[in-house]
């Protein structure tokens, strides 16, 4: 659990400056209806045993990002002065500085990108070897967002950070159901995907610096979320390799569970193909010993999977004597369902 003193730090916050609020104008029709973001900065003492002199850069309420525009940078700070009531050689100062930028971007009608990074550092200076004061101190971003989404996919939540951070970010449908990825402290990497079906959504990404202590530390620090989404069967890699010559992959179909592949047109190349073999994930699918210019083919792929798809080509050979080669083309997509 965070200390309940951060309900309050919001209250504090972090500068914008003026050219973080010149962006361009968004697509006609929006992805996203609504984004916006908060900064905060704080540096106090948790003890109640300590007065504090504050120092932080004004608070930054409700700034919209604009939609594949420019990404909305804060830059702030907090510092503070700590004296025990009692204790007239317990003194310490703490310090912290954070850059925070938020970017939301769509590709067509569909999510494209959420994104918040962190990059800062924080200080405490104690006068004694252990202070009874409860340092504390931080600074960072908080953003709400809502968008729809058109066509099912997929959103890969990828959370990162070097420690004495504070990163979250939570999704909600409309019509119900709920996803949250969060992490306190630790230095960490995760990884999170969830399906979402078309419909409205709501939600909140945070990233702050978030540190205390009794004694002497300096550190610094950096933190990223990103929320990535493909639309469900889209290619999430390109044909790739010489078999791209021989062998055309195509779109994957999630109404009938299929991959199109297909011969190429140019019959000077059809006429070098001895065998064309495909594979889904490493499992053989179909085989075709005669294939015909332009020949088209409807792969099988189970709707719950990503799909690897490769094309083994198995050209005649070149001169009497000389191996025949095998050439291969590759591409990928993402789950159905």
């Amino acid at each position: 659990m965070r200390a309940p003193v951060r309900s309050l730090a919001i209250a504090s916050a972090i500068a914008l400056s003026a050219a973080t609020l010149t962006s361009t104008p968004s697509q006609a029709a929006p992805v996203f209806t609504s984004t916006e973001v908060d900064g905060y900065a704080w540096a106090h003492d948790d003890s109640g045993s300590c007065t504090e002199t504050e120092v932080a850069t004004p608070d930054s309420d409700d700034v919209p990002v604009v939609e594949n525009g420019p990404a909305v940078t804060y830059n702030g700070s907090a510092s503070a002065t700590i004296q025990h009531d009692t204790v007239p050689a317990d003194t310490a100062t703490v310090s912290t500085a954070a850059t925070i930028t938020t970017k939301v971007t769509s590709v067509g009608t569909n999510l494209d990108t959420i994104s918040m990074s962190l990059s800062g550092n924080g200080t405490i200076d104690t006068a004694l070897a252990t202070s009874e004061c409860d340092i504390h101190a931080g600074a960072g971003a908080y953003g709400e967002f809502d968008f729809t989404v058109t066509q099912a996919g997929w959103l890969t939540i990828e959370s990162r950070s070097a420690g004495n951070t504070y990163t979250e970010f939570e999704i909600e449908r409309t019509t119900g159901g709920y996803e949250q990825n969060y992490a306190y402290e630790l230095k960490h990497r995760s990884t999170k995907t969830v399906f979402l079906p078309a419909g409205t959504y709501s939600g909140d990404i945070e990233t702050d610096i978030d540190f205390e202590g009794t004694s002497d530390r300096t550190f610094t620090t950096q933190a990223t979320i990103e929320a990535s989404f493909a639309v469900a069967g889209s290619q999430s890699a390109a044909p790739t390799g010489k078999g791209a010559k021989y062998v055309t992959l195509g779109a994957r179909s999630c109404a009938t569970n299929t991959l199109a592949a297909a011969i190429t047109t140019k019959a000077k190349r059809v006429d070098k193909i001895n065998k064309v073999t495909f594979l889904v994930n490493d499992k053989k699918v179909l085989s075709d010993g005669n294939p015909k210019k332009g020949e088209a083919y409807s792969l099988p792929v189970a709707t719950d999977v990503d799909a690897d798809v490769t094309a083994k080509v198995k050209l005649l050979k070149p001169k009497p004597g000389k191996p025949a080669k095998t050439v291969e083309v590759t591409s990928s997509h993402v789950a159905c369902s």
